[in-house]
């Protein structure tokens, strides 16, 4: 991912405000996946 130890520590912890472009490459980097859903009353959409 390019980043430090340090960082990594910070995601992990919660201690750090991720965009969804990170957060995919932080759980790509540990082999998962960012998905998205969106909730509307009853009505639910995966992004």
């Amino acid at each position: 991912m390019g980043v430090t130890q340090g960082r990594i520590s910070q995601i992990e912890r919660g201690a750090a405000r991720l965009d969804t472009a990170t957060m995919a490459a932080y759980l790509r980097a540990i082999g998962g996946e960012l998905t998205m859903m969106a909730t509307v009353g009853k009505l639910s959409v995966r992004l």
